[in-house]
């Protein structure tokens, strides 16, 4: 195999530890010829499980890569000595050529799509340019801005390519580049480090690889795995013994894997994950390196055996199984979705092949390897233990039900996950409560799986249980547990346990009884009183219940209202007193006129004259009922009022009198207003006089005990003098007329009158 490239750089496939302080080193070469040339052993461990995939017709091949179709990468020596890219696929190995006419090329990784990256003499038979091949297509991917030469390492779904760019001046140096859709980004190193190599690409975009120091005669490289993610490149950190580590590979899941050690302790493959760094082992002795993991957690690469042989492993679930080899001699560096792994083994004649080693044949069988019952004899009701143990007897991880079954019913079930080899202890509860009287086989079992190798060891009988009967249990309801007198109560007795059919026997407490599950009874008696319900099972077993219920009184009322009568508008106010009934009373009042109140007490007004029968209406919360009756009169206030004179002269005294109906009622409060300012008087019947002559018109206001009022005018009273009386001649008096009256009639008219009279006397002059 010719190095045109002048060495090529440091990548996956050198030897963990060895040579560091030749970091120009080609690996692959010395993968690919120098064990080579190791004397093989006779040992062809596992060689039944392992495919030779042959060679392009030299005697070395090795695969690197494989799809989840089966669709296999890796790089092989020609029958003219140099080395070329394959593709193998369905049996066949396809040459994949090179860009250059008489360079190599090597073939590093695959996606599901079935693009092919990796590296090749370029076009000009000058420099090795990393490639991207495609429907027998090969395409020079080129180099970062600044070096010559390139190497694809792995190809995501969506055609993103990882791998480093470098020169041949500084042995083959330089950093990882990420390609994408025609465009190579340099993704430079960890701070402190000088280069960088990337290796692999999940579907995310996150790239891992490693960053390391230059290399010396006199100091070793040191190297630090990363993880890139959308521009940011993480230390992923070492083992705590060591002091440098590899990343080779990842999946869907971000998990990582590779190797860690320092120059003193031999490599340990490694399992970045969730911030966790876990030591992978090893086949028996130190020296281990972890190449590819896919997204079920199957991790592939190299280790020594006991024998100190390097061999192919596939670690999974904390556990490393040896995946053999055809010769001596095997390292595995792909692993697909279906658990298939490719690498390279010795074939036994000096040669190293490209070897696949198919998904394994799993053994699925699921065991339980012991359970018992406790206790083994209970009554009915009493809780009963199962434990047991079940083991994972196959050889991958299963998750499977386990049931726990009595007289082959299932009482109890739970779904365990074990790896290969795994037991887990088990323990159920069983409620006997409602199960019949009996003996009962119980079983532990785990359930069949799919295809599962041995059926016979999956149960695991723990024991027979007797049941016993229960005694005959007796329980006692009644609906409402307070009531009034002569109100139904629903009682209910409910039989459980012994042995039905049940019988039932009431006894209410008072003499009354019932021979049914469930039955009515009123009571005529207030008082605590205790109902008793027998309950006899097929076996003439007996139990009693008892049940408290508490009677009250009737419900009774008594309304009243403030006035039995009174004017239209006025507000009467209502109000019920109960006793006896259970609970709270709701008051309801009809008051006759279309309208309604509900309330202890409560007010009304009517607006029309009448008389109206109010029923007022008392309910209990045991629903006893009581009513009663108030009838009330509603009456306009009617006022009429007189005088004895409608014309007086002043000073003379006139009576007044007023009378009232209707309304409240008597007493009546009678109030008189005389029209002329002078003070009002109070009653009924009242005296006045008028000082002075004018027109007054008197007036009477009644108020009623409710405090209604109503007031009446009465006719208009004249105030006058009495008339002058002018005699005639002669002055003679009437009989009886006193000269009181005369003088009473004025001074003026008495003088007139004696004047008068005096002319009259006189005899006539005569002149």
């Amino acid at each position: 195999m010719n190095d045109p490239a002048g060495g090529c750089p440091p990548d996956r496939q050198r030897p963990p530890r060895e040579g560091r302080r030749l970091a120009g080193r080609c690996w692959a070469l010395a993968i690919l010829i120098g064990v080579a040339a190791l004397s093989v052993a006779a040992s062809r461990a596992s060689a039944a499980n392992l495919i030779d995939l042959g060679t392009l017709g030299g005697p070395v091949s090795i695969a690197y890569g494989i799809n989840d179709v089966g669709q296999i990468v890796g790089t092989s020596a020609t029958a003219s000595g140099t080395s070329h890219a394959f593709l193998w696929s369905n049996g066949t190995m396809a040459d994949l050529g090179s860009l250059g006419s008489m360079g190599p090329s090597d073939g590093r990784g695959i996606n599901n799509r079935g693009q092919v990256v990796g590296g090749t003499i370029d076009a000009n038979n000058s420099q090795y340019h990393a490639f991207l091949w495609e429907n027998g297509t090969m395409r020079d991917l080129g180099t970062l801005p600044g070096y010559n030469l390139s190497q694809a390492q792995a190809i995501n779904d969506a055609g993103q390519v990882v791998g480093f760019s470098g020169d041949p001046s500084m042995g083959g140096l330089g950093h990882a580049f990420l390609w994408d859709n025609g465009t190579m980004r340099d993704l430079g190193t960890l701070p402190g480090y000088d280069y960088s190599i990337a290796l692999g690409i999940n579907n995310a975009g996150r790239v891992v690889g490693y960053s390391f120091t230059a290399p010396t005669q006199s100091m070793p490289i040191t190297s630090r795995a990363f993880l890139w993610d959308n521009g940011t490149m993480s230390d992923l950190g070492t083992l705590p013994e060591a002091n440098d580590s590899e990343a080779f590979g990842l999946n869907d899941r971000g998990a990582v894997v590779g190797d860690s050690g320092n120059d003193s302790l031999d490599g340990h493959g490694v399992l970045w994950q969730a911030g966790n760094v876990t030591d992978l082992g090893d086949l028996g002795r130190p020296g281990t390196s972890a190449h590819a993991i896919n997204d079920a957690g199957q991790v592939v690469g190299g280790s020594h055996n006991f024998e100190s042989h390097v061999h192919a492993f596939l670690w999974e679930l904390g556990t490393m199984r040896d995946l053999g080899t055809l010769g001596q001699f095997s390292v595995a560096y792909g692993v697909n979705e279906t658990g298939a792994v490719v690498g390279q083994s010795d074939v036994g004649n000096g040669e190293l092949h490209a070897v696949l080693w198919p998904p394994s044949v799993p053994i699925h069988d699921t065991a339980t390897i012991g359970a018992q019952v406790s206790p083994t004899s209970v009554i009915a009701g009493t809780p009963v233990t199962v434990a047991g143990t079940v083991q994972n007897q196959g050889s991958q991880v299963e998750t499977f039900q386990v049931n726990v079954t009595a007289g082959g019913v299932v009482v109890g079930t739970v779904s365990v996950s074990l790896p290969s080899g795994a037991s887990r202890e088990l323990s159920f509860v069983w409620n006997t409560s409602g199960v019949a009287p009996g003996s009962y086989l119980v079983v532990m079992e785990t359930a069949p799986l799919a295809g599962e190798t041995d059926l016979g060891d999956n149960a695991f009988a723990a024991g027979t249980l007797t049941i016993a009967p229960r005694p005959v249990f007796a329980e006692a309801s009644a609906t409402p547990l307070a009531t009034d007198v002569e109100i139904r109560v629903s009682f209910t007795c409910h039989g459980t346990d012994g042995t039905p059919p049940y019988e039932y026997v009431w006894d209410f407490g008072d003499g009354g009884s019932a021979s049914t599950q469930t039955a009515t009874h009123a009571y005529s008696e207030a008082g605590s009183k205790t109902a008793r319900c027998t309950v006899t099972d097929r076996e003439q077993q007996q139990a009693r219940a008892e049940i408290q219920v508490s009677i009250a009184p009737a419900l009774a009322i008594l309304a009243t209202v403030n006035r039995m009568a009174v004017a239209p508008a006025i507000p009467l106010t209502f109000s019920a007193l109960t006793t006896g009934g259970t609970g709270a009373v709701t008051i309801t009042w009809v008051f006759g006129d279309n309208s309604a109140l509900a309330g202890t007490t409560v007010t009304h007004a009517y607006r029309d004259a009448g008389q109206y029968s109010v029923l007022v209406q008392g309910r209990d919360e045991a629903g006893g009922t009581v009513s009663a009756n108030i009838l009330v009169t509603i009456a306009d206030l009617l006022v009429t009022g007189t005088s004895t004179a409608s014309s007086a002269a002043p000073g003379a005294a006139i009576t007044f009198i007023s009378v009232a109906s209707g309304g409240s009622g008597a007493p009546y409060e009678y109030l008189w207003d005389f029209g002329d300012g002078t003070p009002k008087a109070a009653g009924p019947i009242v005296t006045h006089a008028y000082a002075a002559v004018g027109h007054f018109t008197p007036s009477v206001t009644v108020v009623d005990g409710s405090g209604a009022s109503h007031t009446t005018l009465l006719p208009m009273i004249a105030v006058e003098n009495p008339p002058v009386i002018i005699l005639s001649s002669p002055p003679y008096f009437a009989i009886g007329l006193s000269a009181a009256i005369i003088v009473g009639a004025g001074v003026a008219g008495v003088l007139m009158v004696r004047r008068r009279r005096r002319r009259k006397s006189w005899a006539p002059r005569r002149r």
